[in-house]
């Protein structure tokens, strides 16, 4: 099955990024936005989301609790999005000790990227990428990591399951309807050079 572009894509700053990008989309543009329009500054993370106990240890007027030498005392099974939808990884530099479970960036290293002309299956990921300057490489553009939990008959992933960060809990959405913040909800993002950078993939496990 040929997927068909439903939309252009977005003209950014900067050239250079890695990868071909995506030009085809394994997704639709939603018929409404809710989280994107919710969800604009910190304040509105903390008034829609679901609230989870965070990184650190605290009371219930949220004041950190502290150990015998005043540090404050960390939640060692505190997880974000990665985590979530892809697992541990082992790579010490993608967590900052001892938050073993909360990833700048997940473990790709079982998995492949879907082919334009590929059906999402349920169980697929999606990792969201932000291009913020020139020549930036895939790794440091990670935003979020979402799993499909709904396709339709055409193979188009039109929900997903997200961790809201290491502080707030899990959502259920369309795949496009991020906050603005995790990026853009264009297939991808044509840099000066014409290169276009991709705003999300889908990966699939190699079994």
């Amino acid at each position: 099955m040929m997927m068909v572009p439903d939309e252009g894509m977005h003209s950014g700053g900067g050239s250079g990024g890695s990868g071909s990008g995506q030009s085809i989309p394994h997704d639709k543009e939603p018929s409404t936005y809710i989280w994107r329009n919710k969800l604009k500054t910190p304040d509105d993370f903390a008034l829609y989301l679901p609230k989870t106990e965070g990184m650190y240890k605290a009371d219930v007027n949220d004041e950190l609790l502290r150990d015998a030498n005043g540090d404050p005392i960390p939640v060692l099974d505190a997880y974000n999005c990665h985590y979530d939808a892809y697992g541990a990884n082992s790579n010490p530099a993608s967590y900052k000790a001892p938050f073993t479970k909360i990833v700048f960036f997940p473990d790709l290293s079982n998995y492949r990227e879907l082919a334009t002309n590929e059906a999402v299956q349920v169980g697929d990921k999606i990792t969201y990428y932000k291009w913020t300057y020139s020549g930036q490489d895939r790794q440091s553009a990670i935003s979020h990591s979402a799993t499909v939990t709904k396709v339709d008959a055409n193979g188009y992933a039109t929900e997903v399951r997200s961790k809201m960060g290491e502080s707030y809990g899990i959502i259920f959405h369309h795949p496009r309807d991020i906050p603005e913040s995790y990026g853009l909800p264009n297939p991808g993002t044509i840099m000066h050079n014409g290169e276009i950078n991709p705003n999300r993939i889908y990966y699939r496990k190699v079994r």
